[in-house]
């Protein structure tokens, strides 16, 4: 749209904020949901992700990263990539980064973080190569 040649001395929709973009047949809602997927694209591990749209929604998401998933799990109420999710992230070796820690909010890093330090001892035993974290997680975020 913005590479299509304007006529001179009109004002461009888009070009400023007394000239907006209106685009006919998408809900308010619809339009926050792509925003808030663009961002947790710009957040998190994966910041290549490609998302296909259809009919207006997120159709299927590429490769999302753990910190994507706990994020939209958490506010679209997608139960079956929160827990294992959340596992990934607090089985994992290092703790959470402070870019990821922004994308999933301070209640949630912290929560993670409560799981991860509680179980640290256990994780540094060298016979334990899969701990279960799901009591502690269930426990820590209420589920």
């Amino acid at each position: 749209m913005f590479r299509i040649p304007q006529p001179k001395n009109e004002m461009i929709e888009g070009q400023d904020d007394t000239r907006l973009v209106v685009l006919h047949g998408i809900s308010k809602d619809e339009f926050e949901c792509l925003l808030k997927a663009l961002l947790c694209r710009q957040c998190g591990q994966n910041k290549s992700l490609v998302l296909h749209f259809t009919s207006q929604r997120i159709s299927q998401c590429e490769t999302l990263g753990d910190v994507e998933k706990v994020v939209l799990a958490m506010q679209y109420d997608i139960k079956g990539w929160l827990l294992p999710s959340l596992l990934a992230l607090a089985q994992r070796h290092g703790p959470i980064s402070v870019e990821e820690g922004r994308c999933l909010g301070i209640e949630t890093a912290l929560k993670l973080a409560s799981v991860w330090e509680g179980l640290r001892l256990e994780r540094l035993d060298p016979t334990a190569t899969r701990l279960d974290f799901t009591p502690m997680i269930q426990k820590v975020f209420e589920l």
